[in-house]
């Protein structure tokens, strides 16, 4: 009965659309424009310090070695949506910017409760992230977090109360790749050549998969809610991800155990960002 349920929750993300594993080339709503006037203009090597971007598309390509894995059309469709609606926001804060590397820090931003247009950024789920830099290429050699948060300033769609930072998905031992496109005006081409979700997380992770949904339509969360769906602290339109995953696999995700003991998932995806004309405010 359980994973019947299961399996209705994840057609109901992801049949009730036609399923898209192309790239989603959606423009972020607040993408800046170009001036051509700007390049070269005696600024230095760009991207300057202080340049901010924002990932316009996420696209997971492989889970556990599986680019057919039956989970990906349904998670694709649903970022693809709130990336749209500025629910799903990963930014890149330029801190370093050289002939030899680059580095930004990644944090996450929410749109405000029931205002399609206007967003503010999560401080709380800021990360580290250093890439080596030889001319337009981008690499990292260094292994770094990043996290997902989905949802509005209070209400989140991603329901985590129990991992840090609370109520994201958060992505570890990460390396990208991507080139800088455009006079610095796009990451393009970028790749998750590694990166894993660990078991733990994923047991804590619970979302919301209404189609098409905001994260009003996916209702508050309930600190005292237990529920039947490994969701407590969330509300009954949640799943959790280690179940949901588990279901297309038999029961378990196919994870890999490290020499540490510790369960991940391995995943592989692509990004792009574009430049901001500026920053979104902190949320109050």
């Amino acid at each position: 009965m359980i994973r019947a349920a299961i399996l209705l929750a994840l057609c109901l993300a992801g049949c009730e659309n036609d399923v898209d594993n192309s790239e989603n080339l959606l423009q972020h709503p607040d993408a800046g424009v170009i001036d051509a006037s700007l390049i070269d203009a005696g600024e230095g090597l760009c991207p300057a310090v202080g340049t901010w971007y924002v990932f316009d598309t996420l696209v997971i390509t492989e889970i556990a070695g599986d680019q057919m894995h039956g989970a990906i059309g349904s998670l694709n469709t649903i970022w693809a949506d709130d990336i749209s609606k500025k629910q799903l926001n990963i930014l890149f804060e330029v801190t370093e910017s050289t002939e030899g590397a680059l580095r930004v820090r990644a944090m996450n931003a929410a749109r405000l409760d029931d205002d399609l247009e206007d967003w503010c950024r999560v401080p709380a789920t800021m990360v580290e992230i250093a890439f080596n830099r030889a001319g337009d290429m981008l690499s990292m050699t260094e292994e770094a977090g990043i996290n997902i948060y989905a949802g509005s300033e209070s209400i989140p769609k991603i329901c985590a109360p129990g991992v840090s930072p609370t109520h994201t998905i958060p992505v570890r031992e990460a390396l990208l790749e991507a080139r800088l496109e455009g006079n610095c005006s796009r990451f393009a081409e970028g790749v998750a050549t590694k990166a894993v979700l660990m078991g733990n997380d994923l047991r804590q992770v619970c979302s919301c998969l209404i189609p098409n949904s905001t994260a009003s339509q996916c209702g508050e969360i309930d600190p005292n809610y237990v529920g039947t769906f490994n969701c407590p602290g969330c509300n009954n339109l949640h799943r959790n991800l280690h179940a949901l995953l588990g279901g297309f696999t038999g029961g378990e995700p196919d994870y890999e155990v490290g020499d540490d003991g510790l369960e991940r998932l391995p995943i592989k995806a692509t990004f792009t960002a574009v430049r901001l004309d500026s920053a979104p405010p902190e949320c109050p």
